[in-house]
């Protein structure tokens, strides 16, 4: 190994590889243009178009998503096996959610009232709960 005094290495280069003095670093200095949109961004806003369609006589506002659904929906319907596949394959994957039957509902409660105990001494002992459906 030639030991001149210099570093060598990671973010060292040989002399003869380094920017000559008043010469930038980076070639493309102007960078990514002010406003551009990278794939992602234009993705999304093609997906999230939304457009004007008649369905059963009546004008209703879909996303391009929601067509295109509607459109894989029909073609698996008509026998297209590949729709069939690609459409349970969504299903599976962001199909029906199940919620557990349960009481849905705000309960908005007096100031002062933070524990069971603050009710029951303010208000008295709670109903028992009706058990009918």
């Amino acid at each position: 190994m030639i030991d001149d005094g210099e570093k060598r290495g990671r973010g060292h280069p040989p002399k003869e590889y380094q920017f000559r003095s008043g010469e930038k670093g980076n070639r493309n200095d102007k960078g990514r243009p002010k406003g551009s949109k990278n794939r992602k961004t234009i993705v999304r806003e093609i997906a999230c178009e939304r457009h004007r369609v008649t369905e059963n006589g009546r004008k209703v506002t879909r996303t391009t998503t929601e067509l295109l659904l509607h459109r894989l929906r029909m073609e698996a319907l008509a026998g297209n096996r590949k729709a069939q596949k690609y459409f349970y394959e969504l299903l599976e994957r962001h199909g029906e959610q199940k919620i557990p039957e349960a009481r849905r509902g705000f309960l908005f409660l007096p100031g002062g009232v933070n524990s069971m105990e603050d009710w029951v001494r303010l208000y008295g002992a709670p109903a028992p709960e009706d058990e009918s459906p």
